[in-house]
């Protein structure tokens, strides 16, 4: 997919939802990224995001739809999506010197934490936790997940994409899907318009991105505050295997700690079950 190289600061490309519109132009008015595209529909953001010829100067770009078809999860698994989804992706550049190759793993978890402080904010009194790396949980329900992806071409481009069930409507899901998953209009009772929620959303993922920066430690602490898995009897399943233990944390890799019978062992993918949750 070829676009043109000197993209205008935000191309709209089809019928877009106006108050959508609105956010991300005060999102680049704010310089909280440098260009956009708004799709009234696309396969899957990140796939656009990392198909796109973009100079640097034009990074962070924000890509936005209004409906998304093939989103995609961790581990090769679709990403369910409607009207009432807000789906977005920011491809941005790695700085070199304050966000080295190293700290890309940790990104997700800078992710994970951004949609978590929206959701708290927003079901409040409620709690929201995140599941290791990157899903934002609503009583063991996922209501958001994060899939970051780095550009075979240029290592140094990252793709952070993001789908918040804000107004999801589930009917029309498969059961496996509709049984885990949950909207925050579930918890807030009310209308709630999914664009209303860009705006703090990208605010807080820079702010994480650069606590990230220049104080990692600071963001495993709070990842670790608000994990959902710290403690709990688990199954971990890995492509070849499955492997039981007690959640002790998150490592400085960003790697899930498990006491197993062999010991304390790193995990750096894989998917978690809770031993007493059959989902």
């Amino acid at each position: 997919m070829k676009q043109e190289s000197n993209p205008p600061p935000l191309q709209l490309l089809g019928p877009i939802d106006p108050l959508g519109k609105q956010a991300i132009q005060r999102l680049l008015d704010r310089g909280r990224c440098r260009s956009a595209v708004y799709l009234a529909h696309c396969q899957s953001t990140n796939t656009y995001a990392l198909a796109e010829e973009v100079a640097g100067a034009d990074l962070p770009r924000l890509i936005v739809t209004d409906q998304q078809s093939a989103g995609r999860g961790r581990m090769d698994r679709k990403w369910y999506a409607d009207v009432g989804t807000l789906t977005f992706s920011l491809r941005m550049m790695l700085d070199p010197v304050h966000l080295p190759i190293n700290k890309q793993p940790l990104l997700a978890l800078a992710g994970g934490l951004a949609v978590a402080d929206v959701v708290r904010h927003v079901i409040a009194p409620r709690q929201a936790a995140i599941k290791w790396p990157n899903d934002v949980l609503i009583d063991r329900r996922k209501v958001a997940g994060v899939l970051v992806e780095a550009s075979s071409e240029q290592p140094r481009t990252i793709v952070i994409g993001i789908g918040l069930n804000v107004a999801t409507d589930f009917s029309q899901a498969a059961a496996q899907v509709a049984n885990r998953a949950v909207s925050l209009h579930e918890y807030t009772g009310q209308g709630l318009n999914r664009y209303a929620l860009l705006e703090p959303l990208m605010e807080c993922l820079q702010d994480r991105i650069d606590q990230l920066a220049s104080d990692p430690e600071g963001l495993l602490h709070d990842f670790q505050e608000g994990c959902a898995l710290t403690g709990q009897a688990v199954t971990l399943l890995l492509r070849e295997r499955a492997i039981t233990g007690i959640v002790l944390g998150i490592d400085p890799k960003g790697g899930l700690r498990l006491q197993t019978q062999s010991g304390v062992e790193i995990f750096h993918a894989g998917e978690v079950q809770w031993q007493d949750d059959a989902r």
